[in-house]
């Protein structure tokens, strides 16, 4: 079992994307990242529209905020550098983006601490991530007053030591698997910790909502375990485990095992 979810871990890998370890602004029409919305900003997504450029920010390309990029961003960005119009705005403001460069991060913005290779969101808000860490994602929000939503824009985490995704305290976390996006949370089969027992854990209640894919390797023991409530409305989840892919404290996951369920262990009885 544990040869064939390395092998499947490094397929789903082959499919996730390599971001640049800078951190960029959260700017519409900040296409390239640089802090200016300049010619170049055009220059970069017209290459990007022709396959020749893959180094944007995906959240400023889309000008248009139509959550969609192409080549209507194109005219709306020159539209505006002549002053002829102007960017649209986002449907979601985020609090922070966090980009996950290997074995460290960069954030812009607000409620995010980086030690090493752990970075801890520390209130409620929406936090935007991408790129890759080999390391640890933790939520810790003493206040617990309101939701912490993580969007997921190709992020690939890889713990060696305790949960990949670790909610210690929070009103609810709820992850977006970003569409066409496909986000991958994995655990160490030789991680000999206790404090967790999944590769995603939480402490408190957690939510599953977005129209990308989301894969949890549950390499050491479990692959999603809430000692809350657990929701699954949205999305495309796959959780090959070694013991249990999902914990009992499911809410909705009828419909979401109707709809969407791929790759859960068969070894799984409670399901």
């Amino acid at each position: 079992m544990k040869k064939f979810l390395a092998f499947v871990i490094a397929a789903v890998m082959l499919f996730t994307f390599a971001v640049p370890c800078v951190a960029d602004s959260l700017t519409v029409g900040d296409v390239n990242g640089d802090t200016k919305i300049n010619t170049r900003d055009v220059l970069t997504l017209r290459k990007y529209l022709a396959g020749l450029e893959s180094d944007i920010v995906s959240y400023n390309a889309d000008c248009n905020t139509d959550e969609k990029v192409n080549t209507k961003d194109v005219l709306t960005l020159r539209k505006y550098l002549a002053g002829l119009g102007q960017l649209g705005t986002p449907a979601i403001q985020y609090d922070a983006k966090i980009t996950l460069c290997d074995t460290t991060a960069n954030a812009v913005g607000e409620n995010v601490e980086i030690a090493d290779s752990t970075v801890t969101i520390t209130a409620a808000g929406s936090y935007y991530l991408s790129g890759n860490l080999n390391g640890n994602v933790v939520v810790n929000d003493t206040q617990k007053l309101e939701k912490v939503y993580l969007y997921l824009d190709g992020v690939s985490v890889t713990s060696q030591v305790g949960a990949a995704l670790y909610v210690d305290k929070a009103d609810c976390v709820v992850l977006v698997p970003c569409e066409n996006t496909t986000n991958v949370f994995s655990d160490s089969a030789d991680d000999t910790s206790t404090d967790t027992n999944a590769c995603i854990y939480s402490d408190d209640d957690l939510t599953l909502d977005g129209e990308g894919v989301l894969c949890v390797f549950g390499n050491k023991n479990n692959g999603i375990v809430s000692e809350n409530d657990l929701k699954i409305k949205n999305g495309t989840l796959w959780v090959p485990a070694v013991k249990n892919a999902i914990n009992e404290k499911v809410i909705g996951f009828l419909s979401f095992r109707q709809n969407y369920l791929m790759g859960f262990d068969s070894s799984n009885d409670d399901l």
